[in-house]
């Protein structure tokens, strides 16, 4: 059977609050997830940033169902618009492994609270600027809604490494909204999203893949804040995994650095404090 190879590469650049959670892939992409209110009137907001730098789109994105997933109080929706639609559908691709590991984490996510909570993904073309804002109640469900554009230079199986960084940037914001009511601090928080994030990817690596993990960008001067305090989860979190595996060079048919990787996630994210150590 012929085996096809994704290479690619972690790089992991988010940004925490309390009540906010931004996360950059790119310099021209943000989200934000803002979570305010108290009681019944308790909401979370989602703001998707993407493409700047591209000329704005005079209408809204008209996206359609692509695929779904749901498991109990869990559950995640793709959608797509025109354009992406029609290069995934034509690819071929499958995106079946990215689909469900999501939902397996959504799963481990939201155990200990009983909480219901949902994912609401768009995937767009990254010829156009965007800015999308959704608002939901915060309950019954938490739901996190984001727009995130499918990368252009992606082509046939390397497709479904888009979806994954996709939904990965949706469980790190998910991750946020969760768990907006903690102790944690700002740097805590901010480990836990960036390493839900990667250890979710890690989970969708295929036979003949390679991950690199890839420390975060160098920070530029004037950087605020909450962008360096990003910067530094993002290092830690790729400092540990490459430490717990042995290496930088993550292949799949490494079981042992796999093993350990596996191990490491698991200790870190049940851990109260995970980055405190």
């Amino acid at each position: 059977m012929h085996r096809f190879r994704r290479a690619y590469r972690l790089l992991l650049l988010a940004v925490a609050a309390t009540v906010s959670a931004m996360v950059f892939a790119e310099e021209r992409d943000y989200w934000q997830i803002r979570s305010a209110g108290s009681g019944p009137t308790r909401f979370v907001e989602s703001t998707s940033v993407i493409n700047r730098g591209r000329p704005p789109h005079p209408a809204p994105a008209n996206t359609s169902q692509l695929h779904g997933r749901e498991h109990g109080p869990v559950s995640l929706r793709l959608q797509a618009d025109a354009a992406t639609h029609a290069r995934l559908q034509e690819s071929g691709v499958d995106v079946s492994i990215e689909l469900d590991r999501a939902l397996e984490w959504l799963t481990r996510l939201t155990p200990a609270r009983q909480t219901a909570a949902r994912i609401e993904l768009h995937l767009v073309s990254p010829r156009w600027q965007r800015q999308f804002r959704k608002r939901h109640p915060a309950r019954p469900a938490t739901v996190v809604e984001l727009m995130v554009p499918l990368a252009a230079t992606l082509e046939g199986p390397a497709l479904s490494v888009g979806v994954g960084k996709a939904l990965a940037t949706a469980l790190h914001e998910l991750t946020h909204a969760l768990d907006a009511d903690t102790s944690r601090s700002r740097s805590e928080d901010e480990y836990r999203a960036s390493l839900v994030s990667a250890c979710y990817l890690l989970d969708t690596l295929r036979p003949g893949d390679v991950l690199h993990l890839s420390d975060a960008a160098a920070g530029a001067a004037g950087d605020s804040f909450i962008t360096t305090h990003s910067r530094e989860a993002a290092s830690r979190v790729t400092s540990d995994l490459a430490a717990a595996a042995g290496t930088h060079r993550i292949a799949w048919q490494d079981r042992t650095a796999m093993m350990a990787l596996d191990l490491f996630c698991g200790t870190r994210l049940a851990d109260p404090e995970p980055s405190s150590r």
